[in-house]
């Protein structure tokens, strides 16, 4: 017979104590995995911005767009699109690829060639991504309406398509980029 009562007790709490030890090791490790997935999980269009970092020139011409990943936390791009005239940078565009409840958006600021801007940003909701080609479309807009960014060769080339309807008729064009050295 046990000399006193904790003696009694001493298989029961280190049966719990193990059970509980097991518990916080299961716990811990789900939350590790848990993390790690949420972790790698990369957002819609994520991978296509990524391998547009950086700065393109259009083939052909004096201007230079910029990509960088955002500093707000909303804003997860920009760019700035930059054109040398006789020697003087003239920023063009301001562009901010922003994402608010799971949708993306690319805001586009215009600068007239008088220096001023239109003030007001348009925005283009991304309408298809993949990791070479993204989609924005604004169907309310005067012109354009839709605008392609579609990376090619290798992620060498960059080809971007304006186009939409104007007075009627449906109008196009593109610019080709290539990495700026």
């Amino acid at each position: 017979m046990p000399q006193n009562c904790s003696q009694l007790q001493l298989p029961q709490q280190t049966a719990k104590l193990t059970f509980m030890k097991y518990t916080l090791v299961c716990c811990v490790v789900l939350l590790f995995v848990i993390t790690a997935l949420c972790g790698c999980q990369k957002s819609a269009g994520e991978p296509f911005f990524e391998n547009l970092l950086g700065k393109w020139q259009i083939d052909g011409r004096q201007v230079v767009e910029t990509w960088q990943r955002g500093k707000h936390p909303d804003t997860i791009y920009t760019a700035q699109v930059v054109e040398n005239i006789n020697g003087k940078f003239l920023l063009r565009e301001q562009i901010f690829v922003t994402r608010q409840n799971k949708q993306i958006t690319y805001n586009v600021y215009i600068k007239s060639l008088r220096g001023g801007g239109t003030g007001k940003g348009v925005p283009f909701r991304l309408t298809s991504v993949t990791d070479n080609k993204a989609v924005f479309e604004n169907p309310q807009h005067e012109f354009p309406q839709k605008i392609t960014y579609q990376l090619k060769d290798n992620n060498t080339t960059l080809v971007t398509e304006v186009s939409g309807s104007m007075d009627g008729q449906p109008q196009s064009f593109s610019f080709v980029h290539h990495p700026k050295k």
